[in-house]
């Protein structure tokens, strides 16, 4: 279960921030978002989060960039980090290890709502 819902959204396309918005505050997190890879870094080092949805494709850092600086700085990582792509060719073997979840776009706003709700409920003992 995520303790205190925080969740930076990193896509540099409104419509995808907004459905992804829409579905974690429903899911009771709080939600920063990010129009790049450079802000999401900025962000991640004056900020801790629980959940991050990372875009693969945008401006001045790319999400590969993003991924690339949490491996190197584990300690601001975020519980979780959900990739979103348009292109299969860009999830590389990093990136699968280096995400929890991958998601390819047009984003399924049920399946990420499920996903999000697995996240959030408590664990079974």
């Amino acid at each position: 279960m995520l303790n205190e819902c925080v969740a930076l959204i990193a896509d540099d396309n409104e419509d995808n921030r907004n459905i992804c918005r829409i579905i974690l505050q429903k899911s009771n997190m709080s939600v920063t978002e990010v129009v790049n890879g450079q802000q999401a870094i900025e962000r991640l080092t004056d900020q801790r989060f629980t959940l991050m949805v990372l875009d693969m494709q945008m401006p001045v850092v790319d999400g590969r960039g993003v991924l690339q600086w949490l491996t190197a700085h584990s300690d601001v990582r975020p519980q979780h980090v959900i990739v979103l792509t348009a292109n299969p060719h860009r999830v590389t073997h990093d990136v699968q290890n280096t995400a929890d979840y991958v998601m390819y776009k047009p984003i399924a706003a049920v399946e990420f709502a499920h996903f999000v709700q697995r996240l959030t409920q408590p664990r079974k003992p």
